[in-house]
């Protein structure tokens, strides 16, 4: 289990065990509203039974003060006390006070994604930039040659700040998205306007020009908008069969 400040915990027969597995250093920033950065996501690797690997998304500062997102992977010990750096995956996901984005998945292909939001309303639509996007990257950080661009890990766009998504089969993935505070593009009176949304590789979210149900050719637009802010932090199917009622539904966490 991740906690923001920066600690992984290990729970053992219901009980937390009162030392950290790891602690990482993640970067404190002083912002408007208060920072949302720190330990973000984790994934196991496919094959962790055997190698013990896992993915960790953080926020941290880089020498010059600047801070980014990166993802690290580690090794976890045999008795899971304990575990140590073993490659650094991807480094300079920009990061700003707030939409860190930070969920990472191993998707159905066996390769990872990992959302980023963008601090700047712009970076969404910039394809040379990882802000705004889901990232679609091989388990050691490379680029798939199946990507949309096969040299970019850009895998979707035009998204503000995804906390949670999940494959609805192998092509389609549903996706939550923050709609517009308003704040950053001057219009104090847009508010809410959280998305779920069906999308597939290379789509465009429309970020930041298009929210709610607005539409433009070449962007998708939400299956689902709510008019007050959820605001929505995480998104699963639920594939169990303990509530059968709930099989195949797309929960969303508020």
């Amino acid at each position: 289990v991740t906690e923001r400040p920066g600690r992984l915990r290990l729970i053992r027969e219901g009980e937390v065990l009162p030392a950290p597995v790891l602690e990482v250093e993640v970067a404190e920033v002083e912002v408007f509203l208060g920072f949302e950065g720190g330990l973000l996501g984790i994934a196991l690797h496919p094959e962790f039974e055997e190698n013990r690997l896992f993915y960790l998304y953080f926020t941290a500062t880089q020498p010059d003060e600047s801070v980014v997102n990166r993802i690290v992977r580690y090794a976890l010990s045999e008795d899971g006390t304990m575990a140590a750096f073993d490659r650094l995956i991807i480094d300079g996901i920009p990061a700003g006070g707030h939409h860190q984005g930070g969920r990472i998945l191993i998707g159905p292909d066996g390769l990872l994604y990992a959302g980023a939001g963008a601090w700047e309303p712009e970076q969404s639509q910039d394809l040379s930039n990882l802000a705004g996007k889901l990232l679609r990257m091989n388990l050691d950080g490379s680029i798939p040659a199946d990507n949309p661009d096969p040299s970019s890990l850009v895998f979707l766009s035009g998204i503000r700040n995804t906390q949670g998504f999940d494959w609805w089969d192998d092509e389609h993935i549903l996706l939550i998205d923050h709609g517009p505070s308003g704040l950053e593009l001057d219009m104090p009176s847009l508010r809410g306007l959280d998305e779920v949304n069906v999308v597939k590789a290379g789509d465009n979210l429309g970020w930041a020009e298009i929210w709610g149900c607005t539409e433009r050719e070449g962007m998708v637009s939400p299956i689902l908008t709510w008019v007050e802010a959820v605001p929505p932090a995480g998104a699963a199917i639920y594939t169990g069969t303990a509530i059968p009622q709930w099989t195949g539904s797309f929960m969303v966490t508020t």
